[in-house]
């Protein structure tokens, strides 16, 4: 009978990802330490991922100062564009940061709940290693993490690329692009729901 409503929950797309399982913990279904290690490596990532988008975008985000100077954010020192220092920066710091953290870390995310999505409902240790990634959220949508991750890395974007043309266009920008994500998330629902209007 359980196995029956379990079934029910999957095909609406009701069930949770992580807390509902039949409890069992034999052989390769028991929890271990690396699977803690990479829970915890995952978790770690996740939370620090806006701080990684903003170091690295402040690596060519500029700040105007008088008329005709502009100078890193990161770093005042140096000019913008105009210094061997810089174009350094850019080629050795920002592009290898911007491909390994602000892309590669959504599209790793991706690629790993991808890669083991059909073992997300059967296999205890990968639910509880991929937990952080997809709990909460529907069956068919448990990349959708990828897509928070994004709108972080967009909106911190915004923070510091549209800096120089004032708060007011910032703002418009952030609230334009939030609008944007609000309706793509309504459109696909992708959380479980756990109530009736919730």
């Amino acid at each position: 009978r359980h196995e029956m409503n379990m079934k029910l929950q999957r095909a609406h797309g009701n069930v949770d990802m992580v807390e509902h399982h039949d409890g069992s913990t034999k052989g390769s279904e028991k929890i271990t330490h690396l699977d803690k290690w990479i829970n915890t490596f995952i978790s770690l990532m996740y939370m620090l991922y806006p701080t990684l988008c903003t170091a690295t975008f402040s690596l060519v985000g500029c700040t105007s100062v008088g008329e005709f100077n502009e100078y890193i954010q990161g770093d005042m020192e140096f000019q913008c564009w105009r210094t061997t220092e810089h174009v350094v920066f850019v080629v050795l710091l920002f592009v290898p940061a911007f491909l390994v953290f602000v892309v590669g870390l959504p599209v790793a995310s991706l690629v790993m709940l991808r890669r083991n999505q059909h073992l997300l409902h059967i296999n205890r240790r990968v639910k509880f290693q991929l937990s952080i990634l997809c709990v909460g959220y529907r069956p068919s949508l448990e990349y959708w993490e990828s897509v928070v991750s994004l709108r972080k890395g967009l909106v911190v974007g915004i923070s510091i690329f549209v800096l120089q043309a004032g708060p007011k266009l910032q703002t418009l920008a952030a609230q334009v692009l939030i609008g944007l994500l609000l309706v793509l998330q309504t459109s696909y629902q992708p959380y479980v729901k756990v109530a009736t209007r919730h």
